[in-house]
């Protein structure tokens, strides 16, 4: 079954409050009683979930950041080992200080120090460090959390479990991890072969996986962090980088470039964030035009600040703290899953009295719920609870006037703090939202309906992510104060409140007014068909489609959790039900409208690098497009047309080069970067960042070969022009002089 090794701290899960209890080195699964809502009539385990209270980057600091950061890094440094239990954790930005309370002694943290292992570091757990300190009794570059750790993400090339007589061993990208023998990697349920999954290890003195460590499927965030950059260190190829920009301090991961990016500058960086919350491309940095401190994005946890103690909010995978006594406004609607805006006063890396918490501005809202899976335990049929949400992103932006919200205060039967719901409001209009990939079991889900709706219709499908062909499920309309069931697939079994299959005609009414305002149904169960012949079985994305009419009102589906398909084993029970997928998220199809790129291979007939209206241009010259994009990687080919002009169209935003091919008979010239900026190679112009504003006048100057011919001839009339039966002369020399392109 499903275990966490990890502590949990002051943790609620369902009914259940965990308390604070130390898991370091104890597999605990906890049992709810109570049957699952649906028809399976499975008991809801509430597990001891994986805690990542803290998702940072695991890699120490840099070597070469030492000189930069702070003169600490020079002074005498001694090391310790001090175990204990963590009462208070502040990481220290790139400028200011940080701080740990371990066991009861309190360590400041050297500005710029990255604490390896501090994905593990869990208030109220109790865990060991091997110190380096300066001589100030400061944490300086070199400590790490019980022994040395990794972080990489990758594909997943092979795995043998341990076994309690021998050692196991995972292989990503290359490289190959032993695992320590009688040791369980927690979220190896996870596991397939060629998956993209992130791990987070804890290497013994023999460099072997112990705990606590875990894997889990490589799912990125996207967020939007705004302020003032008050210091930037780029990462290379083997290390990362740190960055801090209104306060916040980012890592940013191995290879990652954030084109555009300006100390000094007051910007937006358009960014995604790893499991590890880390900046992974592509990341792009532009203006602040508002000049105000602030993030946004989905919420995947929080907790609030009380008198004496931090709290933390979570904005995709990046972790900010909140100073002990700080109550954010507006933080009563705040609700994992939620999308929302930041604006923050950040004193000493933590969030300040003053801070905001808003809606965001939902170009393409998420949603989310709870997800399960089922298996044997103890004999019985049960559910466990996995770490990650089912996420569905809308596919269209501004589609609608589509928008999520919270649904706390309904569903008590749920775990509405996982759960947001997707309403559409704008007349004679459709808003479609997608799945990550997973193979479904069941799915849980309400409909909601405000104002004047009659005639709206929802359908639910399943589709492929590589294919837009999808399969309906079920198809409702709103008529005369419910919903009808106009369609459901053979397939699937639909049901509500009854066990009975719902058939295609049935009425279901909607009932008081819940969350947001709107009237919902009894929650429908959608059961799977689980055989050899069904065809749902396989790695599906579920998508839902909201059809306005033309009423003055508003339609709105809520997700309430899925169950999905794994390999679990244990003790208990074997339950082999089907491999995980590889996890593939829907792009936000319409954000940003798509942008372009074009320019001019041309004759500079100066040389001056500068393309002038008497300068011809080259046509038929070939020019490359390579890249990254939001949608990833880009290679496309053009031609230039009579007029030498070339043009990507239809582009998303990434990070570009154009490459142009030496035109026959010509000599290089001067190139020149275009609207957007870049940087001028040889024939090539790269780190062009695009965004929202096309870019043009790329261009590729050449120096192109002519000739100069005539005749020296009897001119018998003496009228300066060749005339038939005017003689040419032979072996005559001419010398040509003057100042061309070349000199």
């Amino acid at each position: 079954m499903y275990r966490s090794n990890t502590a949990l701290g002051n943790t609620a899960l369902g009914n259940t409050a965990l308390g604070n209890t130390a898991l370091g080195n104890t597999a605990l699964a906890l049992r709810h009683a109570r049957p699952l809502p649906g028809p399976r009539s499975l008991l809801l385990s509430l597990l001891a979930l994986l805690s990542l209270s803290y998702f940072g980057a695991t890699s120490q600091l840099p070597q070469r950041l030492k000189s930069t950061v702070s003169a600490a890094f020079k002074k005498r440094e001694t090391t310790a080992q001090v175990c204990g239990v963590v009462s208070t954790y502040r990481p220290a930005t790139l400028l200011s200080s940080g701080s740990i309370r371990i066991g009861g002694a309190t360590y400041a943290i050297v500005p710029g120090v990255i604490i390896g292992g501090e994905s593990f570091i869990n208030l109220s757990s109790s865990l060991c460090f091997e110190l380096t300190l300066n001589s100030n009794t400061e944490i300086s570059s070199g400590t790490l959390q019980s022994g040395s750790t990794v972080s990489v993400c990758g594909a997943v090339e092979s795995y043998k479990p341990a076994t309690n007589a021998a050692a196991g061993s995972i292989t990503i990208n290359g490289t190959a991890y032993p695992i320590a023998a009688e040791f369980t990697l927690a979220g190896a349920n996870h596991i397939a072969l060629g998956a993209n999954m992130c791990l987070n290890a804890s290497l013994n003195g023999g460099g072997q996986i112990v705990r606590p460590s875990f894997i889990t499927p490589n799912v990125t965030h996207s967020i939007t962090a705004c302020g003032a950059v008050t210091a930037y260190l780029p990462a290379t190829a083997s290390s990362a980088g740190l960055l801090q920009i209104g306060g916040m301090a980012f890592t940013t991961a191995p290879n990652t470039v954030i084109p555009g990016l300006t100390v000094g500058s007051n910007q937006c960086l358009s960014a995604f964030t790893d499991v590890f919350g880390r900046l992974i491309a592509p990341t792009l940095a532009g203006a602040n035009a508002s000049g105000v401190t602030q993030l946004c994005g989905v919420v995947t946890d929080f907790k609030a600040a009380v008198v004496g103690a931090d709290g933390f909010i979570r904005i995709g995978y990046h972790h900010l703290p909140i100073a002990d006594s700080v109550r954010l406004t507006g933080s009563n609607a705040l609700s994992v899953g939620a999308s929302v805006c930041l604006n923050l006063v950040i004193a000493n890396g933590r969030i300040a009295n003053g801070s905001t918490a808003n809606g965001a501005t939902q170009e393409c809202p998420q949603i989310t719920a709870p997800t399960f899976v089922h298996g044997k335990g103890d004999g019985n049929d049960e559910l466990f609870r996995l770490p990650e949400l089912t996420m569905f992103t809308a596919t269209s932006a501004n589609a609608g006037g589509a928008m999520s919200f919270s649904v706390q205060g309904g569903f008590p039967a749920y775990d509405v703090r996982s759960i947001t719901g997707l309403a559409a409001s704008t007349p004679n209009s459709v808003v479609k939202a997608v799945s990550c990939t997973d193979s479904y079991w069941d799915f849980f889900f309400s409909i909601g309906t405000k104002g004047a709706v009659e005639g709206d219709m929802v359908k639910v499908v399943l589709q492929s992510p590589s294919s837009n062909n999808a399969q309906t499920l079920a198809m409702f309309t709103v008529q005369n104060g419910g919903l009808v069931l106009n369609s459901v697939s053979p397939a699937l079994s639909l049901r509500t409140s009854s066990s009975s299959s719902q058939p295609a005609g049935a009425f279901f009414p909607v009932l008081a007014p819940g969350p947001g305002g709107f009237q919902y149904t009894y929650p429908f169960t959608m059961v799977f068909a689980m055989n050899s012949l069904s065809p749902f079985n396989g790695c599906f994305q579920l998508g839902i489609e909201l059809k306005r009419a033309g009423g003055n009102g508003m339609l709105a589906f809520v997700p309430l959790q899925s169950i999905v398909k794994r390999i679990e084993r244990d003790s208990d029970g074997e339950y082999p039900t089907g491999k995980p997928c590889d996890t593939i998220c829907p792009p936000c199809n319409d954000m940003p409208p798509p942008t372009s790129l074009a320019g001019y291979v041309y004759c500079d007939l100066n040389n001056d690098g500068v393309r002038q209206n008497n300068e011809p241009g080259l046509p038929n010259a070939a020019v490359t497009l390579t890249g990254t994009s939001v949608n990833g990687a880009v290679n496309l080919p053009a031609t230039t047309d009579a007029n030498g002009l070339y043009s990507f169209e239809s582009l998303r935003p990434g990070t570009y080069t154009l490459t142009e091919t030496q035109p026959p008979s010509t000599l290089d010239g001067i190139d020149a970067v275009g609207s957007i900026g870049g940087t001028l190679g040889n024939d090539v112009i790269s780190n062009i960042a695009l965004g929202n504003v096309s870019g043009v006048n790329y261009n590729f100057g050449e120096i192109c070969n002519g000739s100069l011919a005539g005749f020296v001839f009897c001119d018998t009339n003496n009228d300066g022009i060749k005339q038939a039966g005017e003689l040419g002369l032979s072996g005559v020399t001419l010398t040509l002089t003057g100042n061309g392109a070349m000199g």
